[in-house]
């Protein structure tokens, strides 16, 4: 394609090439996606139509999603911060005095509910509610769809062997109760699997929980 005489480079590449088509020869042009404001300017002032430029914006706006990757359903997660707030506050006495998070378990010997077979093991779904007035850790066993639950267990700092965060070969908050076992208790910002995870979006909830646990649960 010859390039227009006083044209600049991003004109010359762009111009429409009804043969090809428009989305075809960006492609082969190798210009950047429309993030950088003097290029999105550049194109809009060229002598490419607006109908090529929206569907130029449309593919690099699908494209970025794609890269991404998936994000959470905040409707969804918003439905079940409710039901699992239900179910705890059925589970706990003064359930309303914990904050809570989601997480699962491997260590699923101590709860008698929930379980789910991931590809190679067990997966206990957890509740996890913490209360920094007395630095206790609820743990309420239940199913990825929130449908029922178990009994709590109680981790209370001042009876506790030991607690610490294990950064391998999992990142997991790791309770000894005492000398005999501990339970690992893994929490994430969002698990999209529903099959085997409660699907909840709790990235403030999970740093609030890591807070505490680091500088007011685990032992020294």
């Amino acid at each position: 394609m010859a390039r227009p005489e006083g044209g600049s480079v991003v004109q010359a590449a762009v111009e429409p090439d009804v043969a090809r088509g428009p989305i075809e020869h960006v492609f082969t042009a190798n210009i950047p996606p429309l993030t950088d404001f003097p290029l999105r300017h550049a194109l809009a002032n060229s002598k490419i139509s607006k109908t090529h430029l929206k569907r130029w914006e449309d593919a690099m706006g699908l494209f970025g999603k794609l890269f991404k990757g998936p994000e959470p359903d905040m409707e969804k997660s918003a439905a079940n911060a409710e039901k699992l707030r239900a179910l705890f506050n059925r589970a706990v006495d003064q359930g309303d005095s914990y904050r809570l998070i989601v997480g699962y378990t491997e260590d699923v010997r101590r709860f008698n509910y929930g379980f789910v077979h991931g590809s190679k093991t067990q997966i206990g779904n957890l509740i996890v509610g913490w209360n920094e007035a007395t630095r206790t850790i609820v743990a309420v066993p239940t199913v990825p769809d929130l449908s029922g639950y178990g009994d709590p267990t109680y981790y209370r700092r001042e009876e506790i062997h030991k607690a610490y965060r294990n950064k391998y070969p999992t990142d997991a908050f790791i309770i000894y109760p005492d000398r005999k076992g501990y339970i690992g208790i893994n929490a994430y910002e969002w698990l999209e699997d529903e099959s085997l995870y409660i699907y909840l979006y709790q990235k403030d909830e999970l740093e609030a929980f890591t807070s505490f646990f680091q500088n007011e649960f685990a032992t020294k």
